[in-house]
Formats: structure tokens, C-alpha cells, sequence
């Protein structure tokens, strides 16, 4: 999330709620929350999940382009099921942080991208066994 700046022309918003906070001191509560400007957001279950999502999805890319092809792919396995606990606590109404939902992004991405080239790898390799050689 980009920072505020008198120049940068963006809208300072609350971190909590997204509250636009032009004309509010930095020592003020928000106005629709009611929580303090400069608080730092609460680790809530969201988040927890949303990094564990990143962090597999992540490592699964790695490793499968270091070394370990396809079976890269069961790292993946779990940014899928903590991305759809993510997407269920979210539907729930749970709030989640712009940041928590882009880690979700990322996560999931590269997990999918990591299954696909899991599955093209071994589509190859099965071809290099059956024909002795690629078409």
C-alpha cells in the first residue's frame, strides 16, 4: 500500500477500515471505526492465513525450479486449502487488510502456475518414456 504524502497526491486512509482521514491529526481516532490513526492493525486470523498462503504458494515456485519438478506441486497443496479458509472467513465478514488479500493473490498464483508446470512436466516426461524421445 503506497504511502501518503502532501505531494503524492493520494487520499490518506485508515489502515483498519479504509476511512479516508484528509483533515484529521495524526493523534485523532477515526471517525467511522473509532480506532486510533497511528495504531498498528491487530494480527487477526486473516492474516495468519493470508502469510501462510504467500509462504506456500511462494516456496512452491522455488522449489520446483530448483529441484524438485513436479513434486513441487504438494507444497502447493496447502496455499490451496489456507487460500479457500481465507475466502470463507472473508465471506463470513471477517476484514481482512489489503495486504492480507494481495498475499492471497500472490500465494495462489504462484501455486496454480507451479500445479500447471507440475502437470506439463510430467505430460513431457511420460512422452519421453512412451516414445523414447520428445515429438
Amino acid at each position: 500500500m503506497p504511502h501518503y504524502s502532501p505531494t503524492s497526491g493520494l487520499t490518506p486512509r485508515c489502515i483498519h477500515c479504509g476511512y479516508e482521514l484528509t483533515g484529521l491529526r495524526v493523534d485523532a481516532n477515526c471517525p467511522e471505526c473509532g480506532k486510533p490513526i497511528w495504531s498498528a492493525p491487530a494480527q487477526n486470523e486473516s492474516d495468519s492465513l493470508a502469510k501462510k498462503v504467500q509462504i506456500y504458494g511462494v516456496l512452491s515456485i522455488i522449489l520446483f525450479f530448483a529441484f524438485l519438478g513436479p513434486l513441487a506441486a504438494l507444497v502447493a497443496i496447502p496455499a490451496f486449502v489456507f487460500a479457500k479458509r481465507f475466502k470463507l472467513q472473508t465471506s463470513d465478514g471477517l476484514h481482512a487488510s489489503p495486504m492480507a488479500v494481495s498475499a492471497v493473490k500472490v500465494g495462489s498464483r504462484c501455486a496454480w502456475i507451479t500445479t500447471i508446470l507440475s502437470i506439463i512436466w510430467a505430460c513431457g516426461f511420460g512422452l519421453f518414456v512412451a516414445f523414447g524421445e520428445f515429438p
